[in-house]
Formats: C-alpha cells, structure tokens, sequence
C-alpha cells in the first residue's frame, strides 16, 4: 500500500486550524503522515500546532508565501502520494482510502471533487466542479493542448505522485507565491494519466478572507493585467512541457481572451492588449470556445454570440456584461440561476 503524505500549509488560520489537522489525522487509511507548516504566521496558530505532539511534523518558517510552504513540507516528506490541503479547508475522513483505491503506477494525479462551506463549516450546495461537470481522467495531454486549461479542483482536491513532484519541485517563489496549484496543475498532465474520483472527499471553505480573494488591486485595469499576467505564466509551464516531449501545443484559452477584450475596452492602450484589434480578438475569443472539449454544444453557441454582440452594444455594458462572465460572483442573481 502506497505512504500518503498530508502536508498543511498554513498562514494565520489559526480559527481553522485545528479543523485541518483533525480532518488529516482522522483517515481511515492509517498509513499515512501529517505535515504542518506553518508560513510565519503571527496568530495563536504555533500554540495549536504545538498542541498535537508528535502526532504531527511541524515545519515553522519566517512568512515567503505558499508556494515556499509547499517546498518546505515536501522537503521533509516520505509519501508515495503527497496531498497539499489548505488550513482553512478539510479532508472527508476516507479522501486517502479512495485516492489509494484507485492509485495505479501510471497516475501522475488523482483529483476529486470538493463541497463548498461556510467559515462556520456549514456545507453549501455547490461543488468544485459545478454540479453537472465531471472531472477529466485517463491521458490529459490532448485536452490541455488543445484548450490551455482543463476542469481541476484547487490545491486540496489533488493527490499528486512523489516521482512527478521531484521532477519541477521546488516551484519558483518569486513568481508563484500565491496559488502554486496553478503550477503543478499546468505540468503534471504531461507526467502520467490522472485519475478522477467523482464523490465529495474535501471541502473548500468559503470566508471571505481566502488567499485568492484578498488580494487587494486599485483597480479593474490592474486586477485584468495581473490575471492575464499570471495566466502566460501558467501557458509558458505548458509550452515548455509540450516542447520537451515534442508535442504541438495550439490553443488560446477563452477565459484569458475574455479578460483581454474587458482590459481593451477598460485601456486600450495597455501595453498587453495595446497592439490588437477588438474584431481579432472576438474571433480568436470565437475559435477558443470552439476547441473547448469540456462544454457543451449549447454553450459553445451561446458564448460564442456573446462575443459576436460584444461591439453592438453600449460600452459599459459590453464591459458589465464581460465581468459576469469573467468573474461569477459579479453575476445578478437571475444570472446565476440561467447559468
């Protein structure tokens, strides 16, 4: 039986804290260890780590950010299977015996679906993936060089393999401070087959003050370049991984063309979109939708009039109409029930 490896990265959670280690500590598979590391953090959250003895291994480092999270909990990490699980999410107590069930030599990852809760952990009706989406298994490469991106749940629904891991860890920290999933997640199809596990093993916690949505911007413009930005980060990780196995990588993703036409519209004279035309960009944001294997032919249709309406309508509300799509929680909420 496959050594799972729990590593907690955590960053002044301490209200959630505990709820983490308990989740990780409370599997039915037993052959397991718990990693903690906490990211120098100025909260109570030493005292509870503290707390749990040997029953733990606690890693504490002066504050670098997430990503230098990861590299220190795997540094001192003995699993065949490593798990990265968010201090303010959880684990559901058989999410190691599912992944070990369906764990095969060929696995690069395994992903699972998560549940959404409410800071007091109050489970919410919605899920990563949404209701009606299943994850994508078997040999990814085709879908992400095709589209860019493909359906994956964030850092805790992810059971990656020790060999992929030691091939691109340590992640850079500079650039991947927040969000390193997006690291691994653009790289590890192109290490071995990922299996898919489609019942609840996790649960993501919604408060408000996650690390994702925290992040303060002055403004559309800037939070558009930065997203954008961070984006060609994560197709460079693809391009090059596409290029070491000499495979042909043609895609342009419709999510980071969506924000390229909204930046447009905000500051065409952006250096990132300041040498295009908004007709160019409405067809590529076209051709996008129409190589995307994970939507249906119904949506591709509707999205892809979207785009067409786009240059018909009053500018604001092009751009309003743009962020509903970009961005769901901007969604009016007859939005969110049609979607």
């Amino acid at each position: 039986m496959p050594f799972v490896s729990i590593i907690i990265t955590s960053y002044n959670y301490a209200r959630f804290l505990r709820d983490a280690i308990d989740s990780a500590l409370n599997q039915t598979c037993g052959n397991t260890e718990v990693i903690v590391v906490d990211d120098g953090s100025t909260d109570n959250s030493r005292e509870i780590i503290t707390s749990y003895g040997s029953r733990i291994t606690p890693i504490f480092k002066e504050n670098g950010g997430q990503a230098s999270a990861f590299n220190a909990g795997f540094s001192v990490s003995k699993g065949d299977i490593i798990i990265f699980l968010d201090s303010d999410d959880r684990l559901c107590p058989d999410a190691v015996e599912e992944v070990v069930r369906v764990w095969h030599p060929d696995i690069s990852k395994v992903h699972y679906r998560l549940q959404w809760m409410d800071a007091e952990g109050i489970l919410l009706n919605t899920f990563i993936p949404p209701a009606g989406y299943r994850l994508p298994s078997g040999d990814l490469k085709p879908i992400i060089l095709k589209q860019g991106i493909y359906r994956t749940p964030p850092t805790s629904g992810n059971a990656y393999s020790r060999e992929f891991l030691l091939e691109v860890l340590p992640v850079p920290e500079e650039n991947w401070r927040l969000c390193p999933d997006a690291f691994l997640h653009a790289q590890v199809v192109f290490y071995g087959k990922i299996g898919a596990i489609e019942k609840t093993l996790g649960y993501y916690r919604v408060h408000g003050s996650n690390a994702s949505s925290i992040i303060k911007y002055k403004s559309e413009t800037e939070r558009l370049e930065e997203e954008i930005i961070f984006r060609n980060r994560c197709e460079a990780l693809i391009l090059g991984s596409a290029e070491r196995l000499n495979l042909n990588a043609d895609f342009n993703c419709t999510i980071k063309v969506a924000k390229k036409i909204a930046l447009f519209m905000i500051s065409p004279e952006h250096n990132l979109v300041k040498d295009e035309r908004l007709s160019r960009l409405i067809k590529s944001g076209i051709d996008a939708v129409w190589k995307e294997c994970e939507i249906s032919i119904l949506k591709k249709i509707v999205i892809s009039g979207f785009f067409i309406l786009l240059p018909f309508l009053p500018r604001n509300l092009s751009k309003e109409m743009l962020f509903w799509y970009i961005y769901p929680d901007k969604r009016p909420l007859f939005i969110r029930r049609v979607v």
